[in-house]
């Protein structure tokens, strides 16, 4: 059984609100999950470059995958965020309210398919997520 996500896009993780935010923020409840694969607390901001196919593309896309941790470094924050992927956002013409749906299928390696939705999403949060048990 591979573990997935779907993620409902709102205009902050789309960069159309100018926010200083880079990229999707990935919950650590889905970390915890092993939707996603945790990084490091050693080492400052640790980060790799994920392998995503997308099915209606034919195509790979590397996004980067950074645990944010300055936390454990006398600093404040402690989050998890997909960054890098204003050019495929672009390219798929992705808009508020669709979905990408994150399916496993190996350790930083992704099936993305996309449900285009047509509707507002709401801000950003970890609602926004919604973890699949079966895919």
């Amino acid at each position: 059984m591979n573990k997935s996500a779907k993620k409902l896009l709102s205009e902050n993780d789309l960069g159309k609100t100018n926010s200083h935010q880079a990229g999707i923020l990935i919950p650590k409840s889905l970390v915890a999950a092993g939707v996603f694969d945790s990084l490091s607390t050693t080492v400052k901001n640790p980060r790799v470059q994920l392998r995503c196919w997308d099915s209606s593309l034919e195509t790979y896309f590397f996004p980067n995958y950074i645990f944010y941790n300055n936390k454990y470094f006398s600093g404040t924050r402690s989050e998890y965020r997909m960054t890098g992927l204003s050019a495929y956002f672009r390219e798929t013409g992705l808009r508020p309210g669709d979905l990408m749906i994150f399916t496993r299928t190996a350790k930083f390696e992704y099936t993305v398919d996309i449900e285009r939705c047509n509707r507002k999403a709401a801000g950003l949060s970890e609602e926004s997520w919604k973890q699949i048990y079966e895919r």
